[in-house]
C-alpha cells in the first residue's frame, strides 16, 4: 500500500482538512468554496463497493489529485457512475490513518484514456494501526 511521507505541517493540514466532515458544505459551486484545498498528486489503492448482491470489493490504482473537507478529486483509468461508492485509506509514514468512504458526484473525461473524478466524504473511521476492515455497514449501503 502505498504511504504518503509528510512534513509535520502537511500531515496537520492534511489532517485538518479531511477531519472537516461538515455537511453543509457539500454541493457548493467551485466558485463558492470556502474550504482550503490540499494538492495531493499521489497514486493511491481505492476500494470500489459492491453494487449490487454478490458484488466484491474491487481494488483500483488511481491518482488523488486533490481533498478539502468536503470531499476529494482524482483521476481514474476507468469510469464511474455518479453514486458509486468507493474506500480511501489515508496513512501516514509515522503510523495510522483513517479510512473514508467516499461517493461519486461526477466523472468525466479527462483525456482519451483517463477520468475525472469527484467524489464526496460520507463518513470515516479511525485506523490507527492500518488494519481496520471495511465496516460491515459500508459493506451493506446502511449509510
Amino acid at each position: 500500500m502505498t504511504q504518503a511521507t509528510l512534513t509535520p505541517t502537511e500531515k496537520s493540514e492534511l489532517i485538518d482538512v479531511l477531519c472537516g466532515l461538515d455537511p453543509t458544505r457539500r454541493g457548493i459551486p467551485p466558485d463558492q468554496r470556502c474550504s482550503k484545498r490540499r494538492g495531493v498528486l499521489q497514486w493511491m489503492p481505492i476500494q470500489l463497493m459492491p453494487r449490487f448482491e454478490g458484488d466484491r470489493l474491487r481494488v483500483l490504482r488511481v491518482l488523488l489529485k486533490d481533498v478539502s473537507s468536503g470531499g476529494t478529486g482524482l483521476y481514474s483509468r476507468r469510469s464511474f457512475a455518479m453514486g458509486d461508492q468507493f474506500v480511501l485509506p489515508v496513512r501516514f509514514a509515522e503510523g495510522g490513518g483513517q479510512l473514508y468512504l467516499c461517493r461519486v458526484v461526477f466523472s468525466k473525461v479527462a483525456s482519451p484514456r483517463h477520468y475525472a473524478v469527484g467524489a464526496s466524504f460520507i463518513d470515516s473511521i479511525a485506523d490507527p494501526d492500518a488494519t481496520a476492515p471495511v465496516p460491515t455497514s459500508w459493506l451493506r449501503g446502511q449509510i
